[in-house]
């Protein structure tokens, strides 16, 4: 027993760790996409799960992966059409995002660092064109989230409605500016590599 507890907190501590370590985003592809629906939530945050049966999620769909240094995918986020709820109108100022995490990463503090990292790349992307702000929705009853989001800036701006197989959900919307996103950015985070080498063209980050 002594030795599994051991076990769990070297794992703990190496998770922590990345932190302070490097974090590398780019375009995700066919076989993280893959990857991602063996992710499996607990409880009522198995709506979080995706099986793939509407299609994998695709690099020019606005998909991207953050893998450790080491390769290790960690999270997945889109931008554009992939970040919006049904019924959420698109606005050219603005750029929908949304992360998820590998269910077993969850709760060891790689949240900020992880965010940190895919606000980066997506920063980078919309350099230069209209976009004033970042927007994301969270549905109402995930408390941890919508915490989260306040935490590294984001404020609350609105609800919104929408139907989703059969249900009715509310989710909360939240945004924040260019300029508190910068700010988030240079707080001090892990070092980001935004990687190019499999960049393809994202037409929802392209704003008119």
């Amino acid at each position: 027993m002594a030795e599994r507890t051991s076990a769990w907190r070297a794992e703990a501590a190496r998770r922590v760790a990345l932190m302070a370590d490097e974090l590398v985003v780019r375009p995700i592809s066919a076989e993280q996409a893959q990857a991602v629906t063996e992710w499996h939530y607990d409880g009522k945050y198995g709506i979080y799960d995706t099986d793939g049966s509407d299609g994998l999620m695709a690099a020019e769909d606005g998909f991207f992966a953050v893998m450790t240094s080491e390769g290790r995918l960690i999270a997945n986020g889109c931008t554009g059409d992939g970040a919006r709820v049904p019924g959420l109108a698109e606005d050219p100022e603005v750029c929908d995002w949304g992360l998820g995490m590998d269910p077993e990463w969850v709760g060891h503090g790689q949240g900020a660092g992880l965010a940190h990292a895919a606000l980066s790349y997506i920063r980078e992307k919309i350099r230069g064109s209209r976009v004033r702000g970042i927007r994301g929705v969270v549905l109402s009853w995930n408390k941890r989230s919508i915490a989260f989001a306040e935490g590294i800036g984001f404020e609350k701006v609105g609800v919104h409605y929408c139907e989703q197989g059969g249900n009715r959900n509310e989710y909360v919307v939240l945004y924040q500016s260019l300029d508190k996103l910068d700010e988030f950015l240079s707080a001090g985070r892990p070092a980001v590599a935004v990687d190019q080498r499999a960049e393809v063209e994202n037409p929802q980050l392209e704003v008119d």
